[in-house]
């Protein structure tokens, strides 16, 4: 697959395409795309994974070709990510941290608010 850098346009363009994880494994549909409040870079996508279950998945290490988004997780810990309220398309940044966290996200991170594209 061809790699394209992930920006909020190759995003938009996936939207409604098939997100998956390592070794091809399907995870869901590409709902949505959240950015940071204070960069607006895309740093996480919101992912359908069943019928009423969405779930955001980090963006490190993702590629997006066209309708399909690859990401460096596997189905089981998306499926096990933590639910996360949002506020008029806004994630709270407690909740970013718990993410970083559970995701097992290196690094030093200042969570701002994340918003919807």
């Amino acid at each position: 697959m061809r790699e394209i850098h992930v920006d909020l346009a190759h995003l938009r363009e996936a939207a409604g395409g098939d997100v998956f994880g390592p070794g091809g494994d399907r995870l869901g549909t590409l709902a949505d795309v959240y950015l940071d409040n204070d960069s607006g870079s895309p740093e996480w996508i919101e992912v359908k994974t069943g019928l009423l279950q969405r779930r955001l998945v980090p963006l490190d290490k993702a590629q997006v070709a066209q309708q399909r988004v690859d990401v460096a997780y596997e189905r089981r810990l998306v499926d096990s990510a933590p639910k996360v309220t949002t506020r008029g398309g806004v994630v709270r940044p407690d909740e970013e941290q718990r993410l970083y966290e559970y995701y097992g996200i290196p690094g030093e991170h200042t969570p701002h608010p994340l918003r919807t594209a």
